[in-house]
């Protein structure tokens, strides 16, 4: 009995699926689906789902604006796992007891991220499934898995390859007159960094107007076009703590995550370069951030493994 199956069991009392990146795009209102008061909500998937009980965005995202519904959500995803196939060890749970003892009300599964990484027959038989979950009698599980097919680019049968966005996103990145040379062509590769999966722009918006209430402006944020080693700390070490910006207040006690570090995903050029295309996007503008910077930024810090308090950068950086 394959997955689609087993998880469409009718002693579950409802069930909704999100497929893929459907948690980090906005669906149409046609693909979207309600929570109900007291759901349990439980994620399956394999690393990028994995990953997720590490920080709790898609949580604060979802409880933010349903409070007092009193959602519970419960991480079982493993990375490994396909739609298809959740090994486990001997003597450990099957995957479905898990489902059975947290009394699922919504699953969320979320796979098709990293199927690439297997070669050109890995998102054929991911495709393959995707169709079978379309075939579900469930209905939200049919809509929200339809809505992802519509985000697939159209894949190339001589090659082996799938169209990406980053065509798109090049064109979209318009270097500001006021950079030039080797300044521009850091701009550009810093907007490829920004609007990459999973980096800034999937919290702080590609538009930079961030996402209230969790997620606050990088548009006319003083954080963004003060201090150039303020903004380097914060990049390279993550922020957490209560801030304003623009006026508005982000307070953890509300609901608002940490800043994550990127600190071992980006190098000096990769975080300069970003550095440079936040402090001038969207009528900011600040002096471009060089790589040396981050360098010497980095090497003073290099012991440091906690995010930053906003208390001790302003003791350090005062606000302009």
């Amino acid at each position: 009995m394959n997955l689609v199956t087993r998880i469409c069991l009718p002693n579950l009392r409802r069930l909704s699926f999100a497929l893929g990146f459907a948690l980090a795009i906005a669906l149409p209102a046609s693909a979207q689906f309600p929570l109900q008061q007291n759901d349990v909500v439980c994620l399956i998937g394999n690393a990028l789902a994995d990953r997720m009980q590490h920080d709790g965005w898609m949580e604060t995202l979802i409880q933010s604006p349903m409070a007092g519904k009193n959602l519970s959500f419960r991480n079982l995803a493993v990375s490994g796992d396909t739609v298809t196939s959740r090994p486990r060890s001997k003597g450990v749970p099957s995957p479905e007891d898990y489902l059975a003892r947290c009394k699922a009300d919504v699953i969320f599964v979320i796979f098709g991220c990293n199927k690439s990484f297997g070669g050109e027959p890995k998102p054929a038989q991911f495709k393959s499934d995707l169709a079978a979950l379309l075939e579900s009698p469930e209905p939200h599980a049919r809509t929200a898995a339809a809505a992802v097919k519509d985000f697939w680019g159209p894949a190339d049968p001589t090659k082996g390859t799938m169209q990406t966005q980053i065509a798109d996103i090049e064109e979209k990145i318009k270097v500001p007159k006021h950079l030039t040379g080797q300044m521009a062509r850091a701009y550009r590769i810093g907007g490829l960094v920004y609007h990459s999966e999973a980096h800034c722009a999937t919290c702080h918006q590609p538009d930079g107007k961030g996402l209230d209430p969790a997620f606050p402006p990088l548009v006319g944020s003083p954080w963004v076009t003060g201090s150039e080693e303020r903004f380097t700390k914060i990049a390279l070490h993550g922020l957490h703590g209560k801030i304003e910006v623009n006026g508005k207040v982000y307070d953890p006690e509300k609901g608002v995550p940490p800043m994550t570090s990127f600190e071992a995903l980006l190098g000096d050029d990769e975080m300069a370069a970003v550095l440079t295309y936040v402090g001038n996007s969207w009528g900011n503008k600040a002096a471009p951030v060089l790589p040396e910077t981050v360098k010497k930024v980095r090497a003073a810090n290099k012991n440091r493994s906690t995010f930053w308090k906003p208390e001790e950068l302003l003791k350090d950086h005062p606000t302009e």
